[in-house]
């Protein structure tokens, strides 16, 4: 039975650094399966770099919807709304900011 957990913590390990090494690669957004929503993605990657965000993130949602087999639209919504909950989550530390110190 060690031997069956063993093989699925290396499988994991193995996918989990394909993922990771596709999303550091900045080719994963021209991946030819998404043609039809690459706008969308390049908007959301301009709109993290913008806003001083992890792109990565972004394209490691992307490498995990491509390794998935999503459609691409919902990949490209997928990347929308993590953006949103980045920007959103960014704002929310920057009005904690000075505050924190206070007590």
């Amino acid at each position: 039975m060690r031997w069956r957990s063993r093989l699925a913590v290396l499988a994991t390990s193995l996918l989990l650094g394909a993922s990771i090494a596709a999303a550091q690669s900045p080719a994963v957004e021209s991946d030819a399966r998404l043609a039809s929503v690459r706008g969308r993605l390049d908007a959301a990657l301009e709109a993290a770099r913008r806003g001083g965000l992890p792109e990565e993130w972004l394209r490691a949602k992307i490498a995990e919807g491509l390794s998935k087999r999503v459609p691409p639209p919902l990949i490209a919504a997928a990347v929308e709304a993590l953006g949103q909950r980045m920007r959103a989550a960014d704002a929310m530390v920057r009005d904690l900011g000075p505050a924190r110190g206070r007590r």
